[in-house]
């Protein structure tokens, strides 16, 4: 989990809809990226130091090349859900002896006001399968401006939070 700040929290955020074509284009006389949806530009522009980007990756395993070649991702995907997704992680997590099937079926239960149970099951699931790498040259492999959230009683490290966060 990652403990972030709003970017431009007195801008609202472009809105559009997820199946609309969404892009930036560079505009060198202004030297800023314009945003267009659906090849209409709709007005909101961005210098260099505002862009931030991620890119998301899905590979397919296969066990050999004649698996490979039979596979159809329309096929899979469209068969495939969120339910079907956490059963299979959460059996293979009940096979490794890593978690009960009592817990799996409790954080399966809709939430309370008490207990937020999707939460905690995915918590359980980033802990299982996502291992990200600690930062090159950390001592201490934490996101530090995170424990300030966690623990608003360390009051006295304030300065030291201002300085890193």
């Amino acid at each position: 989990m990652h403990c972030v700040v709003c970017f431009r929290p007195h801008i609202p955020p472009l809105s559009f809809d997820k199946d609309a074509s969404a892009a930036l284009k560079y505009n060198k006389s202004d030297k800023k990226w314009h945003a267009f949806v659906n090849n209409n530009a709709t007005g909101a522009e961005y210098r260099w130091n505002e862009i931030r980007a991620s890119v998301a990756y899905r590979g397919w395993c296969f066990k050999n090349k004649e698996e490979a070649d039979k596979f159809d991702p329309k096929e899979f995907t469209s068969k495939l859900t969120l339910d079907m997704v956490i059963d299979r992680l959460t059996e293979n997590l009940i096979s490794k002896g890593l978690v009960t099937r009592e817990k799996v079926r409790e954080l399966k239960q809709p939430n309370t006001k008490d207990k937020n149970n999707a939460y905690e099951l995915g918590l359980l699931l980033l802990d299982n399968y996502i291992k990200l790498p600690y930062p090159h040259g950390s001592y201490i492999p934490y996101n530090y401006c995170l424990l300030f959230k966690l623990f608003p009683q360390l009051d006295f490290a304030r300065e030291i939070e201002s300085a890193i966060c």
